[in-house]
């Protein structure tokens, strides 16, 4: 059971940085964004392949496709602006 646990910890690390660098990628880039709700002070939507990004906004952004630069990538999800 140990052996097993931390052959998949090092898997997950492994995924988290491979997907911290795809990610990475969109730093500085405009992309679409389909946004679908409102979580705590930021708007969360989906580009056209499937990444999480979310955005602080007070405008109402529910089913809009937007234009979003890319400021922050993280392995699970990206931060950008309008």
């Amino acid at each position: 059971a140990e052996v097993k646990m931390e052959r998949f910890r090092r898997l997950e690390a492994l995924q988290a940085q491979i997907a911290g660098e795809i990610n990475a990628r969109y730093i500085g880039q405009n992309v679409p964004v389909l946004f679908e709700e409102k979580v705590k002070e930021r708007w969360k939507g989906r580009t056209e392949t499937n990444k999480l990004v979310f955005v602080a906004s007070e405008e109402n952004l529910r089913g809009q496709v937007r234009a979003v630069c890319i400021n922050w990538a993280g392995p699970w999800s990206m931060l950008g602006m309008l």
